[in-house]
């Protein structure tokens, strides 16, 4: 075993197709187990043979035999040929979710190809218009294709053609003993996504509709349309619940059928209950701060007060709902009263005071007891009831006026007369639904918006056709919105390019650094890029009447000069306000006069006396 290596040399032939083929790792050096170079084969141990084999192999001769298995290849697999010819899924092809990409495969072949015998794989890989690229694979077990034809596979029918433009497609097929490689890729192919939008409603819903009211329903662009109703124009009104669907052709020809809109219908209260007060029960005539004190009326969260008492005599009767307990008894004494406090009127409408009266006297009519309402408990506004007719005894009436909007109203139970005692129970406080919008802001300026909000409820419809309490607008126009049916008012925006401005001026004391300048202290600190941003300031709109309540207010960015340039809300517009700066390195200052908001540009300058 010294320097020599036992083979068998073959030519050329034997590695081509069609003829024989060699085993893998068949060749066998007999005796040779990689252990004895340098050395004697019969040299102990040798585990590839026995002792008596390797002296024999020793003796014989100093080279070794060998071994090599050939199979000799039939003629039918000889001829294999076959390869992808072309791609079938070609032209232009509407955005669908579900695509099909389909090859043909030809037998370039003499003889058939069975396809249970000979399994060829095709792969293929797909190129979006975004040079993403996805692989597909697909194997032939089945059937046959005779020499010289083709037969279609489907790689995937649910490829996603959803962008918008061209498609390369290359392929190839795997074969074992195809005798010719050259022919098994086609030409890259390809195929083209039209620019159609999917069909699609607007409101996409779903959408709560009052009764007797409607809404319109309107499809994307296109050609032609076709509803579930049978319309076929590009919208319709619908005042019916139910679900709705348009098939819409585009101009590419592509037809799609769009989502469902399911349409309902509701019905609004008329009256809602913000409370109701039964005056609670005692056992004896008790004065009211005493019945207070002891959480004795029915709603421990208002405030009782007043010079009246509760008494359980002549008990509530005679009238629906009467709770026939205790009751809120006003002598005939002018001046006693009944107050309830902590009233929250704001965004309330339609308010109605619903209550059981009790009068001594046939004479009197019920207009000596006044209910009346206040925002501050010093000025009392009297509401309107119906007057009474009848004898002495208890009645249901029901008080209206105009009620102001505020987060402490006072309801006020007064009596006027030294002639006639009244007794007050059952009250019951009703409002009507109301609808409103809040606003982020009333001026809207190129790449801005403003955020408008409804006021809470169950269901919302926009003029722009949105159906969520809050939206955002980007554009100059009037808005509103239906509540739970409820129709709000117009909420204005303007544009800021045709909104008036309020110009001000106003230095700060501890950053004037002289010459109508000051600091830029949100430059110096990082806050800000611009060199010319002094500070931040909070510009307040206040009643010009007592007791200057704020109207509106806004936070803006003062330059170094003194200088505030700021659109003047819409609902400002045309009425005078007091206006007051607010600043943390500052004091806070007011205009020394209410300033109108009328004109293109409102000047007024702090810093002049």
């Amino acid at each position: 075993m010294d320097d020599r290596f036992d083979m068998i040399l073959y030519s050329k032939a034997i590695s081509e197709v069609g003829g024989w083929e060699v085993v893998p790792n068949s060749l066998i050096p007999f005796g040779n187990d990689g252990n004895h170079y340098n050395d004697s084969i019969n040299r102990q141990p040798n585990i590839a043979v026995s002792i008596a084999l390797a002296n024999a192999l020793h003796i014989a001769s100093d080279h070794l035999p060998i071994t090599l298995k050939l199979v000799h290849q039939s003629s039918a697999q000889s001829s294999l040929d076959v390869g992808v010819h072309s791609l079938v899924t070609m032209g232009a092809f509407c955005p669908t979710v579900n695509g099909e990409v389909k090859v043909r495969v030809r037998n370039y072949g003499a003889t058939a190809i069975n396809f249970a015998n000979n399994n060829v794989v095709v792969n293929a890989t797909v190129v979006d218009p975004t040079s993403f690229s996805q692989n597909f694979s697909s194997t032939l077990t089945s059937g046959q294709i005779n020499a010289g034809q083709d037969t279609i596979l489907t790689l995937t029918n649910g490829y996603a053609m959803t962008t918008v433009g061209s498609y390369n497609v290359s392929a190839y097929t795997t074969l074992m003993n195809d005798i010719n490689s050259s022919n098994d890729a086609m030409p890259i192919g390809s195929f083209t996504v039209l620019n159609d939008s999917p069909a699609m409603i607007t409101p996409a819903g779903p959408i709560q509709i009052c009764d007797g009211n409607s809404v319109t329903l309107t499809a994307n662009s296109g050609t032609s349309y076709f509803w579930s109703t049978g319309s076929v124009s590009s919208s319709i009104l619908v005042n019916v619940p139910g679900n709705y669907q348009v098939t819409v052709t585009s101009s590419g020809g592509c037809t799609s059928l769009s989502n469902i809109v399911v349409i309902s219908t509701v019905t609004v209260a008329s009256t809602l209950v913000l409370f109701s007060e039964n005056v609670g029960t005692v056992t004896s005539t008790t004065s009211i701060a005493t019945h207070e004190n002891a959480n004795g009326f029915q709603n421990i969260s208002f405030t009782m007060s007043g010079t009246a008492d509760v008494r359980v005599t002549q008990i509530s009767g005679g009238y629906p709902g009467a709770s026939a307990g205790a009751n809120v008894f006003l002598t005939n004494v002018v001046g006693r009263y009944f107050t309830i406090s902590g009233i929250n009127t704001i965004g309330l409408s339609n308010i109605s005071i619903e209550f059981g009266i009790f009068k001594s006297t046939t004479a009197s009519t019920g207009s000596e007891l006044k209910v009346q309402v206040s925002d501050d408990g010093i000025l009392f506004t009297d509401l309107s009831f119906p007057s009474i007719f009848g004898g002495s005894g208890w009645y249901k009436l029901t008080a209206t006026g105009a009620v102001p909007q505020t987060g402490n109203l006072r309801l006020r139970f007064y009596q006027t007369s030294s002639n006639v005692q009244f007794r007050v129970d059952d009250i019951v406080f009703k409002y009507g639904p109301t609808s409103m919008i809040t606003a982020s802001d009333t001026v809207v300026c190129p790449g801005d918006s403003v955020l408008l909000t409804a006021s809470p409820g169950n269901n919302y419809l926009w003029s722009n056709g949105a159906t969520t309490q809050s939206i955002y607008v980007y554009q100059a126009g009037s808005y509103s919105v239906s509540v739970d049916c409820i129709l709000s008012t117009t909420k204005l925006i303007q544009s800021c390019t045709n909104a008036s401005h309020l110009n001000l001026k106003y230095f700060i004391e501890g950053l004037y650094i002289g010459g109508n300048e000051m600091t830029p202290r949100l430059f110096n600190n990082g806050i800000s890029s611009n060199p010319m941003f002094c500070d931040s300031v909070s510009i307040e709109w206040r009643n010009s009447i007592s007791p200057f309540s704020l109207v509106q207010s806004v936070q803006v960015v003062m330059d170094v000069f003194g200088n505030i340039t700021i659109p003047i809300p819409a609902n400002l517009l045309n009425q005078s306000y007091f206006i007051v700066i607010r600043q943390m390195n500052g004091i806070e200052t007011w205009s020394k006069i209410p300033i109108l908001m009328s004109g293109t540009n409102i000047n007024f300058d702090f810093t002049a006396p």
